[in-house]
């Protein structure tokens, strides 16, 4: 688990849809894990709630690899954040 999101008390008065607006989104880190945006060409983007992009993350544990798998470029991007 790397992320939680839960529905704030500013929350309570959106519509159903407008909650599940606020559910899909990532939520935030919990403690010890690491995340950032990247964009295609893994350049870091805004963490604004605007910018798209790919939830990367790191932490102490975060798996180095997957069962019965090698790691690779798929896995892992070059400087050792999971590829979320």
């Amino acid at each position: 688990m790397g992320t939680v999101c839960k529905l704030q008390k500013h929350h309570e008065d959106l519509s159903d849809d407008e909650q599940w607006d606020v559910k899909a989104r990532q939520g935030y880190a919990i403690a010890g894990i690491e995340m950032r945006l990247v964009d295609e060409e893994g350049t870091a983007v805004a963490w604004d709630g605007e910018a798209m992009g790919e939830v990367q993350v790191r932490g102490p544990w975060v798996s180095s690899s997957y069962f019965k798998q090698d790691p690779g470029p798929d896995h892992f991007a070059d400087d050792g954040w999971s590829l979320a």
